[in-house]
């Protein structure tokens, strides 16, 4: 099953203090300006395109497994709560492809976080519900 994030305006308008953050810790690069057309957005932030892309249970109590695949080569996979803090961060510098992990978010109080995947300038974004105990 293949599965794409959302579009560019989605993204823009769901999750616009994400892109702050992105912007600081990868190569992930917001508009300066919000007149720029969206030609201009395109080239800024694109989406980046997964196979086989699973995330569950979502929503989730305790911790997720998330599985997907991409092209080989750099990518960080972050997740946010809704205030933009930083809830969980993994950089691998030689990924091989293939993505497969349990994820423990315990230690997380939100009821909304958000999954981004950064590879190569683009940008996969998922909701994560999270039902803590």
């Amino acid at each position: 099953m293949e599965r794409s994030g959302s579009t560019i305006n989605d993204l823009f308008n769901k999750y616009d203090y994400l892109f702050d953050i992105l912007g600081a810790q990868s190569e992930c690069r917001k508009p300066d300006s919000k007149d720029q057309k969206e030609e201009e957005l395109t080239i800024a932030i694109r989406s980046l395109q997964l196979m086989k892309f699973s995330l569950f249970p979502n929503p989730a109590k305790h911790s997720i497994t998330l599985n997907f695949e991409s092209a080989p080569g750099k990518i960080d996979i972050y997740i946010n709560n809704t205030m933009g803090d930083l809830i969980y961060h993994e950089h691998i510098p030689e990924f091989d492809g293939h993505f497969d992990q349990f994820i423990d978010l315990s230690h997380n109080t939100n009821r909304l976080l958000i999954l981004s995947i950064v590879q190569n300038e683009k940008m996969f974004a998922e909701q994560i519900f999270f039902e803590p105990n």
